[in-house]
């Protein structure tokens, strides 16, 4: 508690060059998960990147938790990318609202599924990019991939039936879309999707029903 107290303030200071030391001075020889992760954070904010990739690194080789490695691929892209969290969420914001990324842009987005390929909002917001380009086959791929690694996550997978469905694959869109409600039965999106295309295949009945849902 008292090391998040004094990372904590430390996003205040100028100057974290004393909760390195304070971290440094109590590392022991083996020290856990989660103490590298706080002095991990106090190097990236004493403006030390090497050394917070460095711990970063041994952090990763104390856990075997998927969602721990997870954590440290987006920090080291904070560490790696200062503007990261910014740029991303411009992006975000950029391409939810239908408009078109730039070729930097999408440059961007596909060096931070290279270094961080447990990164889902980063094949959601690639993925919606290539669609907006008109560019099916791209965006396929991208999602594909986000579904094979990361399992049935519903954000992928209605971006994933999208792709399907415009690539004229209205059977396997339909398919993937009921993986993802399993997943997760409550998801809006999908369930709105689902009821879209049954309605188009000519479905009503089933169409009305996860409208209704």
């Amino acid at each position: 508690e008292q090391v998040r107290d004094l990372l904590d303030a430390a996003y205040d200071l100028d100057d974290c060059s004393r909760a390195v030391t304070c971290l440094e001075a109590s590392m022991g020889d083996d020290p856990e998960y989660d103490y590298l992760i706080n002095l991990a954070i106090a190097y990236t904010l004493d403006d030390q990147p090497q050394s917070a990739l460095d711990t970063l690194n041994r952090a990763a080789a104390a856990t075997d938790s998927v969602e721990a490695q997870i954590d440290i691929e987006r920090l080291m892209l904070t560490v790696q990318h200062p503007e990261f969290e910014h740029r991303f969420a411009e992006l975000s914001d950029i391409v939810e609202a239908g408009n078109s990324p730039s070729d930097s842009d999408l440059d961007f987005l596909e060096t931070v599924l290279e270094q961080a390929p447990t990164y889902s909002d980063a094949y959601v917001v690639l993925g919606r990019a290539y669609l907006q380009l008109d560019d099916t086959d791209a965006a396929l791929e991208v999602l594909l991939d986000g579904q094979k690694r990361l399992g049935d996550l519903p954000d992928i997978i209605d971006l994933l039936a999208q792709a399907l469905w415009e690539s004229d694959e209205e059977a396997l869109a339909i398919d993937y879309l009921n993986k993802g409600l399993e997943v997760d039965p409550n998801h809006v999106p999908l369930l709105v999707r689902t009821g879209l295309y049954l309605f188009q295949n000519n479905q009503f009945d089933d169409a009305k029903i996860y409208l209704a849902r």
